[in-house]
């Protein structure tokens, strides 16, 4: 997806936006403007009211890749629209849509499908296909809504009959789907993308007695229908904040309690109570879990939810005092608790975890996540009186405070300038400056769950959870940012795990061996990850549990019926239809990555090569050297025109990244190379110049070009677009050399090959006149041959679509066309029915029922042949609008010409 936006961006189509859950937006912001330059902007709530302030109307229209939450996409569809045509839409988490074709619920999906509906779209899922063949029905048509026809047909075609018995029609299928999607699995790509393993450790903790207590009583609190202190309306949303809390330390709780205390205080004055945000700003992270809970809300049928989200009523001063007084007690209890039980286990098992690095040579680092940042308060005054003090770094959503001002010294002393750094906000470099201190001078980090996505841990391979979250898909990505590509090391897993307590033993049972999440080499899989769809409905069915049930035996009967739904998710013959269907045999896949392996290697290093010229040429730099596909450039004081362009003295290279290099890498992203690109840019296309090609001086072997050696000509470069099917556009060079007074055009291979010669300007010089026909003549050459290429694709798509909308009419028509056979047979039926009636009135009777099925018949008859015209008119309009396109119109720019000297 990054490659397509890249290349759409290049080609002036900024209109780009991705659509994405929220947890994941700034994972996206970053991966794009750090390994691809695209400057990205997140428009959430607060984003979009601050545009508006700043004067613009529309905060959609931008001159950068919008990133945006589903639910705020489809809550915003008219701004989204108002901007106009948008060149692409990138879906991240796409599965989500998968039941956009069902006629009930899924208000989200029906929006977004209608907003984006003529937009090019790329939708990307690890798992596209969970219960059912029509998933893929709703997917295409999310993407295409005319790629199959109606439901019906493809029930018919490609779905089990009733009695059980698959489709013939699977090869079919995957055929068709060829040409809409592709996937590929992890284990296909081991070879090229090396991934090491995860080890599990597991450290048993017994609460005390306080701590016991504590637990119990905001439970029961907590499982009462009705609570004063939670508004009903956020009623999930809250309980579920609070279990967390609960569950991480008696210092996050004691807080939280703290907090509702106000609150009834407030409400027993009259006063208006604090806000949500107030009330959990311990907690980073819970945005992702309001805007879902509130968007599978709008997904459930109404009157779903009428046992657990009941109105607000009144509540009398008497039981609300009742209330305050119970949670004045709890707060006093957690206030009086100075010492948890996980806490000392931490010290224990850290060392242990420690100990296991030095024993295999690996670092001495730590992330230990936690869901609250009291509780991340706590652990750092804990560790640092045990051993640890001035080695921790904070990370969490403010990223403000002492630790962080430390940390941003440092990198800003320290740090060479990040490529791209000028694209990112002061928020994202001081996180940068978090991960460099921890990855350069401290060995834990203690991070919230701002810590669990977008940012790179590879360094470190301890992970320790110190809360353990019951979304698996966090647990997922909380691993993933030490377990991931560039990993030299098996990263520890290191969970906490109170047995005394039934339901949390069965929740780490679930994802230790269900999810199977600790171990192996890739964790948990996209298979068992998709199939519970969005985490935070898994984790309400999860809360449900802890909510409904008050003994083990009613605890354990919970959870074995979710865990036997989960294995109904997780069926092995969808599985195994999914690999039919969407995934290729593993030696034609292997074979398709060597092959993109070696050419990726082959256009990077022609890249490369490129981009070291230009610079070496521009900067005019003596001192390079070329070796292996990389050049190593050293520019010194006295290399005026590198002063004169800002760039810094000191050791540069240009190729394949290299942890082992110390020098800074120039790429086309890096800031001082775009502005070198903009500032060497022609603005005047009618101008001659005037240039000296210093093949000898430049140290090149192209035994081609010798020849022209001491020779002079002329060379034009002409931006061509051809229009036809889709608009194409080319850079041609034509170069005519001048030989004994005559001119000589040279061949399309030779004159590309003069891009790659290092140049200089020179003054001007005169050549003989000459004839610009023989320069057409080689342009019109050249037009020819890419014209033949891209007029065979153009016929290949132009035949596929015809055939396409062939099958999409037929099977458009199916249902009817079944429902006519249908109605032939009653008819036929009916009437041997009159011929073997014995009285008249017996066939009276039946000649009424056969008019009136003749009647129907006849109607059918008459909608078939109005849908059969309505699907003859829709395409031939398409094959007019098909066959306009496929005479190519060419329009051709010189953008570019000098007259040249080959030294």
């Amino acid at each position: 997806a990054g490659l397509v936006i890249c290349q759409l961006w290049a080609e002036g189509k900024r209109k780009i936006i991705i659509v994405v859950p929220a947890s994941i937006r700034k994972q996206w912001q970053n991966e794009m403007i750090e390994k691809f330059g695209i400057p990205c902007v997140i428009v959430d709530g607060f984003e979009y009211r601050q545009a508006r302030k700043n004067g613009l109307t529309n905060p959609f229209d931008r001159d950068e890749v919008v990133i945006v939450s589903i639910t705020f996409a489809a809550n915003k569809a008219s701004d989204i629209s108002a901007v106009g045509r948008w060149h692409l839409c990138v879906t991240d988490e796409a599965h989500r849509l998968r039941n956009v074709y069902k006629k009930t619920g899924n208000v989200q999906s029906k929006k977004l499908k209608e907003l984006f509906g003529s937009v090019p779209k790329i939708l990307l899922t690890a798992t596209p296909l969970q219960n059912s063949l029509l998933e893929l029905y709703g997917l295409t048509s999310f993407v295409d809504d005319r790629f199959f026809g109606s439901e019906y047909a493809f029930r018919a075609k490609y779905m089990t009959d009733s009695e059980g018995r698959e489709g013939q029609n699977l090869e079919l299928l995957k055929k068709r789907l060829s040409g809409i999607a592709t996937r590929t699995i992890r284990k296909q790509v081991q070879e090229y993308v090396p991934f090491t393993s995860r080890i599990a450790m597991l450290e048993d903790f017994t609460p005390t007695d306080e701590e016991l207590a504590l637990y119990d009583l905001v439970s029961a609190y907590l499982q009462r229908p009705e609570i004063a202190s939670v508004q009903a309306r956020q009623r999930h949303l809250m309980i579920l904040i609070y279990r967390k809390i609960l569950a991480s330390s008696s210092f996050a709780i004691a807080a939280t309690l703290q907090s509702l205390v106000k609150n009834l205080e407030k409400r027993l004055k009259g006063q208006k109570p604090a806000s949500i945000e107030n009330i959990v700003r311990d907690v980073d992270g819970y945005e992702e879990e309001e805007e879902e809970i509130s968007e599978s809300d709008e997904e459930v049928p109404d009157g779903v939810e009428e046992q657990t989200v009941k109105s607000n009523k009144p509540v009398s001063s008497e039981n609300l005092r009742t209330e305050l007084a119970e949670l004045l007690e709890m707060e006093a209890l957690a206030k009086s608790i100075q010492k948890n039980a996980k806490g000392d286990a931490l010290l224990v098992s850290i060392e242990k975890a420690f100990s296991h690095a030095r024993k295999f040579g690996w670092s001495e680092k730590a992330v230990v996540f936690t869901e609250s940042r009291r509780t991340q308060e706590y652990l750092l005054n804990l560790l640092s009186v045990n051993g640890y003090k001035d080695q921790i770094t904070i990370f969490n959503g403010d990223n403000s405070g002492p630790i962080a001002k430390r940390a941003f010294a440092l990198w800003e002393k320290e740090r060479t300038p990040l490529e791209g750094e000028g694209l990112l906000s002061k928020a994202a470099v001081i996180r940068e400056a978090l991960i460099f201190e921890f990855k350069n001078y401290t060995k834990i980090m203690i991070s919230t769950e701002a810590g669990a996505e977008g940012i790179n841990l590879q360094f470190c391979n301890i992970v320790i959870n110190y809360d353990l979250p019951w979304n698996p898909q966090r647990v997922e990505q909380r691993i993933g940012r030490c377990h991931r590509y560039g990993q030299k090391n098996d990263v520890v897993v290191l969970n906490f795990l109170n047995r005394s307590n039934a339901a949390d033993r069965r929740v780490f049972e679930l994802l230790d061996q269900k999810f199977r999440l600790f171990n192996g080499i890739f964790g948990a899989s996209d298979e068992v990850l998709g199939a519970i769809g969005s985490g935070v409905d898994f984790e309400r069915r999860i809360l449900d549990i802890y909510q409904s049930c008050r003994t083990e035996a009613e605890i354990n009967t919970a959870f074995d019926s979710l865990q036997a739904e989960l294995a109904e998710q997780i069926n092995q013959k969808m599985v195994e239809t999914r690999a039919k269907l969407l995934e290729n045999f593993d030696d034609e896949v292997s074979t398709k990555f060597k092959v993109i392996n070696r050419r990726v290697k082959e256009d990077l290093s022609v890249m490369d090569l490129m981009l070291s010229r230009l610079v070496v040429s521009v900067l005019d730099i003596a001192d390079y050297e070329m070796a292996d596909g990389c050049c190593s450039i050293e520019i010194t004081d006295s290399t005026q025109k590198a002063k004169k362009r800002e760039f810094a003295s000191g050791s540069y290279y240009i190729g394949r990244f290299d942890r082992q290099r110390t020098s800074d890498r120039l790429h086309i992203a890096h800031p001082a190379v775009r502005q070198l690109i903009s500032d060497t840019k022609i603005t005047k296309s009618d101008a001659v110049h005037h240039v000296k090609l210093c093949y000898t001086a430049g140290r090149h072997k192209i035994s081609q070009l010798e020849p022209y050696i001491g020779k002079s000509g002329v060379w034009a470069i002409y931006k061509v677009a051809f229009e036809g099917l889709d608009t194409e556009e080319h850079l041609i060079h034509c170069v005519i050399v001048n030989e004994n007074d005559g001119w000589t055009a040279l061949t399309q291979e030779l004159a590309d090959k003069f891009v790659g010669i290092t140049a200089e300007s020179m003054a001007e010089y005169s050549l003989p006149l000459l004839d610009e026909q023989l320069m057409d003549t080689a342009l019109a050459k050249t037009l020819r041959g890419l014209s033949q290429k891209i007029g065979e694709r153009n016929e290949e798509y132009y035949d596929a679509e015809l055939d396409r909308l062939d099958v999409y009419a037929e099977e458009s028509l199916m249902k009817l066309q079944d429902e006519l056979k249908k109605q032939r047979e009653e008819l036929a039926e009916a009437r041997q029915r009159k011929q073997k009636a014995e009285t008249f009135d017996e066939r009276q009777s039946m000649r009424k029922e056969i008019h009136k099925l003749e009647l129907a018949y006849s109607q059918l008859s008459d909608k078939i042949a109005a849908e059969n015209k309505r699907l003859f008119e829709e395409k031939d309009k398409e094959m007019k609008t098909l066959e306009k396109k496929l005479n190519l119109r060419i329009q051709k720019t010189c953008i570019a010409k000098a007259l040249w000297v080959m030294e």
